[in-house]
């Protein structure tokens, strides 16, 4: 798993695109929708690793 400020960076990376592309080509296009699953699933990562394992 990859460390905190690594996730962290490139959500904002990837963030940034997202808010070019879709001021560029529309909220709708499938290029935004697909960047904001991108940035998404970075989220559910970042949360993962701030959560911690998990002992079910």
């Amino acid at each position: 798993m990859r460390n905190l400020q690594t996730v962290k960076a490139e959500i904002e990376e990837k963030r940034q695109v997202l808010i070019n592309i879709g001021i560029r080509l529309g909220l709708t296009h499938p290029k935004t929708l697909q960047l904001s699953q991108e940035v998404d699933e970075l989220h559910n990562e970042l949360n993962r690793i701030v959560q911690g394992p998990r002992f079910d």
